[in-house]
């Protein structure tokens, strides 16, 4: 049997964990959203992948239509949780989405 080395085992633990990176974290939402893309089909495709969506918005204000969505990302060790957030604007639930912002990945923890 093997035994691992502390160098080793914490490497293994921290490749599990989460790392924020905000240029991968917009590109993989463009692949989710876009441009012109219906409400409904970019709430459920956000929802997909782990957001909740709701009229909360915190980048583009109260424009009419605005739409913000969230997920929360945790971190075991050490010990934190990043928001990602998503905000787009589409006046009805068929009409294709004008404007996208990806805000910044926030992070906190103890």
């Amino acid at each position: 049997m093997h035994r691992l080395t502390l160098p080793t085992l914490l490497a293994i633990i921290l490749s599990g964990c989460y790392t924020p990176r905000q240029l991968e974290f917009e590109s993989s939402m463009r692949s989710l959203i876009s441009k012109g893309m219906s409400k409904v089909a970019a709430i459920e495709s956000l929802s997909s992948a782990g957001f909740r969506c709701d009229g909360q918005t915190v980048f583009l204000g109260a424009k009419k239509g605005t739409v913000g969505c969230s997920r929360q990302r945790d971190n075991l060790f050490p010990p934190y949780a990043c928001i990602e957030r998503v905000e787009f604007v589409a006046l009805g639930e068929n009409s294709g989405i004008t404007n996208i912002n990806f805000g910044k990945i926030v992070c906190a923890g103890l």
